[in-house]
């Protein structure tokens, strides 16, 4: 959280929240947005740097079929862990 004493700055920091939002894992889901949308976990400029990549495709066409298995996989544990999250918060507490 992040406040400035004017607050008319919030637009230089927007996007810095953003990230850091995007890519924190969400207890319901059990994954980050960017996974989701990505396929991948970011690539942070450090780990560019320090870990050159060590998956190389021959064609797009290999890309494209592994980025769309591993979607659909990501998908579909993240509405297998949404069904949890729901009936756990559904499961009523014992008040006493």
């Amino acid at each position: 959280m992040y406040v400035s004493g004017h607050q008319r700055d919030w637009d230089t920091f927007i996007s810095f929240v953003l990230f850091a939002y995007r890519t924190s894992l969400h207890e319901s889901i059990q994954e980050t947005p960017f996974f989701l949308m990505h396929g991948r976990d970011p690539v942070l400029p450090v780990k560019a740097v320090m870990c050159p990549p060590t998956i190389t495709y021959t064609s797009s066409d290999d890309y494209k079929s592994e980025m769309v298995t591993r979607l659909q996989e990501a998908f579909t544990l993240a509405k297998v862990n949404i069904q949890a999250a729901q009936r756990r918060q559904k499961k009523p507490t014992n008040m006493t």
